[in-house]
């Protein structure tokens, strides 16, 4: 028979000692989970913070970060539809890819409108829920009163992906003005027109509430963009188009004409030659001939017509609109080369309506040069990292023939 040693005596030096020992497993069995608890408290609180803090403040306004990842989504979506129907898709990766750029052009544009949209509630005018309906409706061709109103062109195809295509009213910035020798053209301000498809049946409010549904349901499935975010671009539109309405009726119609000539050389010291053969009392249309690069008007003596303020470079334009009648006696530099100039004649005129736009186009941009110059804006320093991936572009764009 086997004798069985015999149990350990347990002292209570033992029961002390165990007890530490689990009272030390406790500590650190605690210290690493209130580790992995803080760790992935910030962790959520990163990513929720960047979804909840403002990618931008205007003048006390806070820009949500929500907004600005929908609207990326949606300039996104405009990317690849313009692609799509102006073949130009093999160029998509690269564009995409640019992500900075892009996200500092909707950030601008969100800015641009937050000054918009608080300079118009200033005046004590809004847009209303209605209005972006109609401006929607409008959008997809669909005129229930009748009569079409002027609008930005959104061209929605169901059957093509049912991508938007959005084009805001007005230039964001300042408009060059490429020569002084520049006539008159086209409207100063984009608006692309509308084309409905053709159809056999009458455009009824049922089809347009379908194609409305459709190109909601594409976008929300492909880019993950909310009804919110694409009424927002309507809205933002609908704000600028009533600001400019403002300046429409503040820019008078009757402004102060300038009629001069001018001979465009390569250098200072031709300039200054023409103008001592001036003085020499050589004929100004002669030289014109004899010297101008101009050539739209030198065949005219250089002569310019009348013109108002807005349609020259500045150099240009201070010069003419701040000299007496006659010669100017020192040549004008400006990016083109140097001028000799005349002015002819000073008046007040009334402005065709291409000179009234461009002239409230000018008076629309000095103002939201202006005012981002007057607000408090300031940008959180991480909106890049809030910036959406690209979309994959696997099953949203059709394969090559």
């Amino acid at each position: 028979m086997v004798k069985r040693a015999a149990a350990p005596k347990v002292t209570r030096k033992h029961v002390a000692r165990a007890e530490h020992e689990r009272r030390q497993r406790n500590v650190i069995l605690g210290a690493a989970l209130a580790v992995t608890i803080v760790v992935s408290g910030l962790l959520i609180y990163g990513v929720l913070g960047n979804l909840i803090t403002p990618v931008a403040t205007v003048n006390g306004e806070k820009l949500p970060t929500g907004e600005f990842r929908g609207r990326i989504r949606l300039a996104q979506a405009e990317m690849i539809n313009q692609a799509i129907f102006s073949d130009t898709v093999d160029q998509l990766p690269a564009r995409l890819a640019d992500v900075e750029t892009l996200g500092q052009n909707v950030l601008n544009q969100m800015i641009d409108d937050a000054l918009i949209r608080q300079e118009v509630e200033r005046r004590g005018e809004t847009i209303t829920e209605d209005e972006i309906d109609d401006a929607i409706a409008e959008a997809f061709g669909f005129y229930p009163d009748g009569t079409p109103t002027p609008f930005p062109t959104f061209t929605p195809n169901p059957t093509a992906l049912a991508l938007a295509s959005i084009t805001p009213t007005v230039t964001e910035g300042p408009t060059p003005t490429d020569s002084p020798t520049n006539t008159p053209g086209p409207s100063p301000t984009a608006t692309a027109t509308y084309t409905p498809i053709p159809t056999a049946t009458e455009y009824t409010e049922e089809a347009y509430l379908e194609n409305f549904d459709l190109t909601l349901d594409g976008l929300d499935t492909q880019f993950n963009v909310t009804e919110e975010d694409f009424r927002g671009q309507f809205q933002a539109q609908l704000y600028r188009r009533k600001l400019f309405e403002f300046f429409e009726d503040e820019v008078p119609r009757d402004q102060e004409h300038v009629n001069a000539r001018h001979i465009l050389v390569d250098d200072e010291e031709t300039a200054l030659e023409v103008l001592q053969r001036l003085a020499d009392e050589e004929s100004f249309e002669d030289l014109a001939i004899e010297y101008s690069k101009d050539e739209t008007n030198k065949e005219r003596g250089g002569d310019l017509g009348w013109f108002p303020r807005g349609f020259m470079v500045q150099t240009f334009e201070d010069a003419v609109f701040n000299a007496e009648i006659g010669l100017i006696p020192d040549p004008v530099e400006t990016s083109f080369g140097w001028h000799v100039l005349e002015v002819v004649g000073r008046e007040n005129r009334e402005l065709d309506e291409y000179s009234h736009q461009l002239a409230v186009q000018t008076e629309y941009n000095n103002w939201l040069i202006d005012i981002h110059l007057l607000s408090a804006i300031e940008i959180n320093k991480n909106w890049l990292d809030r910036v959406p991936d690209p979309p994959s572009l696997g099953s949203l764009v059709p394969p090559s023939p």
